[in-house]
């Protein structure tokens, strides 16, 4: 059997989007997702490493909370207004959308994205 999609949808935060399909590969006992985030160069992604870093340190999570949605909604919220300042002073020259599409990356690998997604 080959690989079946199960599902696509598309994430919008405010200027950007990101697609996710669903996938239940031929001789995989569980479904695989896939996200469409683009790949950044190599300083992008230290700025973002950086980024993540100091946005992890700043902030305690205890893993009991990640399972309410409304902690989970305040903490995207917190997370997005600590990267949008820092972008904004890393890289003055960024566009809303180039900002948004770095930031909405950036909480996709900081916190448990399918979790997130009920965020959106």
């Amino acid at each position: 059997m080959p690989d079946k999609l199960l599902k696509k949808y598309t994430i919008n935060s405010n200027t950007s989007e990101i697609e996710i399909k669903i996938v239940q590969q031929e001789g995989a006992y569980v479904k695989t997702y896939f996200l469409d985030i683009p790949e950044f160069g190599k300083g992008t992604e230290a700025l973002l490493n950086s980024l993540r870093r100091t946005l992890i340190l700043d902030t305690q999570i205890k893993a009991d909370r990640m399972m309410d949605p409304e902690f989970i909604a305040e903490l995207k919220t917190k997370f997005t207004e600590k990267a949008t300042i820092f972008l904004k002073k890393k890289l003055p020259n960024l566009t809303p959308k180039e900002s948004d599409l770095l930031i909405l990356s950036l909480l996709m690998t900081c916190l448990d994205w399918a979790t997130l997604i009920s965020c959106f």
